[in-house]
């Protein structure tokens, strides 16, 4: 469990240290970057090149350990895990960042826009806003399964799941 006064800053990358951009901004910026940049679904290689142009502030010479060890930097440090192939995402930064925004003025007092803050801290808060928010209410939309049994319910739910929808994954 990390100590918050010991948030990493840096990442060690074949015994070198590289310092990274660690605010949550970067994070956001990365997230509109690739949705406006038009890289196609999957392109694991251009987003890479991406993500290390928009965290590493000098680029290690070995690329794909260099990804490695940032995708453990954005997991915060957790294990990086395989996700089930139709897990859909719940959120998006790009569409849902005035909820995330209004969530945390309205749970925390943080001004998103004026604040400064660490991806690792943002992360853990945006996980813990309360279920009384907009955006944790949409995001438990996107995440449940509709029962095809009860159809009342059923279309119901499907209507939600469509107001609420990513776009760009439909």
């Amino acid at each position: 469990m990390p100590i918050f006064n010991k948030l990493p800053h840096s990442i060690e990358v074949e015994g070198v240290v590289y310092p990274i951009v660690t605010d949550f901004k970067a994070v956001l910026e990365y997230s509109r970057l690739v949705r406006e940049s038009g890289i196609a679904e999957g392109d694991a290689a251009e987003c890479g090149r991406l993500a290390l142009r928009v965290f590493y502030l000098t680029v290690p010479p070995n690329a794909a350990a260099a990804l490695e060890k940032l995708q453990g930097f954005l997991c915060c440090g957790e294990p990086v895990g395989e996700e089930p192939e139709e897990s859909q995402p719940v959120i998006d930064f790009c569409q849902d960042y005035w909820r995330i925004w209004a969530g945390f003025k309205a749970a925390y007092g943080i001004d998103l826009g004026r604040e400064d803050m660490h991806w690792w801290e943002f992360k853990y808060l945006l996980d813990e806003l309360p279920d009384t928010t907009r955006i944790k209410n949409i995001m438990t939309i996107r995440e449940l399964r509709p029962d095809p049994k009860n159809q009342e319910s059923y279309e119901k739910l499907m209507r939600l799941k469509h107001h609420y929808r990513i776009r760009g994954l439909d």
